[in-house]
C-alpha cells in the first residue's frame, strides 16, 4: 500500500491490494461512526429520546447541534465501508473517462448507472507504466469515485454488496436526512423513535459486520499493529 496515496490505481492490481484497501477503508469508516456523537453516548442518546419531554433542554440541544456532523459521519462511514467491500469483491469504484483515451472504455458505461468489473476493465487495457512517475497505472480511472446514492438505489449494486434492507433503509434514511438538515427545527427533526430504531440498526450492524471482519483481519493477517476493536456500547 505505500504508493497508493499517489497511485490510487494500484488498490486494483492484485487480489491482496484489493483486501488491503477493503481493510484501510474499513478501517476509516470505523473512525468515522466511532466519532459522531450520538454513537459516542449512545445509551444517553437513546434515553433523551424516549423521555424527550423530561429531558433537559441542555442535553436535547447539546445532541441537536452535532446531528447534521453526526449524519455526514455515519454516512462517511458506510461510504468507505461500501466502496471498500467492492474493491474487496473485485470491481471499479473510480469513474471512469469515457471520452478520453479515443473513446476505448466507453463501452464500459458510467459506474453510477452499472457496476463494472477490474477484469473487463484490464481485458480492454491493463495496467501501463506512467513515463513521469515510474508507475504502473490503469489509465482513464478519474480521482472522483462513486456515490453513495448510486450504491444505496441500484440494485445491481445491491445484489453485489448483499446489505440486509433494514440496514439499506436506515442509511438511505440518513443519507435524505444529511441533505435537508441545513434548515434545522429542534423537535421532530431530532427526536423521534424512527431515528432510533435506524441508529440502533446502524450500530447492531456495524457491531456484527464491520468490527467483527475488521477484528478477524487483524487476528488472521500479517499485521505488526493487532489492536482489536470493541462493540459499540447499547446498553
Amino acid at each position: 500500500m505505500d504508493n497508493i496515496s499517489i497511485n490510487y490505481t494500484a488498490i486494483y492490481a492484485t487480489q491482496n491490494s484489493r483486501r488491503d484497501a477493503y481493510l484501510d477503508l474499513l478501517g476509516t469508516s470505523l473512525r468515522f461512526i466511532n466519532q459522531a456523537y450520538c454513537v459516542k453516548d449512545f445509551p444517553t442518546y437513546k434515553k433523551c429520546i424516549e423521555n424527550f419531554n423530561s429531558t433537559s433542554l441542555k442535553l436535547i440541544e447539546k445532541f441537536a447541534e452535532e446531528d447534521l456532523i453526526d449524519c455526514v459521519k455515519i454516512i462517511m462511514c458506510f461510504e468507505n465501508f461500501l466502496k471498500g467491500l467492492l474493491i474487496k469483491k473485485g470491481y471499479i469504484v473510480h469513474e471512469i473517462d469515457l471520452k478520453g483515451f479515443n473513446g476505448k472504455f466507453r463501452q464500459l458505461g458510467n459506474i453510477n448507472s452499472s457496476p463494472v468489473k477490474i477484469s473487463d476493465y484490464t481485458k480492454i487495457e491493463d495496467y501501463v507504466e506512467e513515463p513521469e512517475s515510474n508507475f504502473n497505472v490503469l489509465r482513464g480511472l478519474k480521482l472522483k469515485t462513486l456515490q453513495i446514492n448510486a450504491i444505496l438505489k441500484n440494485p445491481a449494486y445491491q445484489r453485489i454488496i448483499d446489505l440486509p434492507i433494514d440496514v439499506t433503509n436506515a442509511v438511505k434514511n440518513y443519507n435524505e436526512r444529511r441533505n435537508i438538515l441545513h434548515l434545522k427545527l429542534l423537535k421532530g427533526t431530532y427526536f423521534h423513535s424512527n431515528k432510533l430504531k435506524d441508529l440502533e440498526t446502524i450500530i447492531r450492524f456495524v457491531n456484527n459486520k464491520l468490527i467483527k471482519s475488521f477484528n478477524y483481519y487483524m487476528l488472521t493477517g500479517d499485521y505488526t499493529n493487532k489492536k482489536l476493536l470493541k462493540n459499540i456500547n447499547v446498553a
